[in-house]
């Protein structure tokens, strides 16, 4: 009986879900270094050597004025 439930809860959720990207609209544009105000890090946090060459790379980022968001995974 609860899978029965589980099942409708997830296609509703899956629907709702559908009809709430179809309204995201987003200005994509290709741009060059320079230009760029917002800068993404993603890497794999588990090695200590790659997280500090991750810092060192950060600071330099924001030595040129740029906006850096970090996001290390285990």
């Amino acid at each position: 009986m609860k899978s029965i439930f589980r099942k409708i809860r997830y296609e509703i959720s899956k629907s709702i879900l559908r009809r709430g990207i179809s309204y995201v609209k987003r200005k994509r544009e290709l741009m060059n270094f320079e230009n760029a105000k917002n800068i993404g890090v993603l890497y794999n946090a588990t090695d200590e050597e790659t997280h500090n060459l991750v810092v060192e790379f950060v600071k330099l980022l924001t030595d040129k004025k740029k906006q850096v968001s970090v996001l290390g995974y285990i």
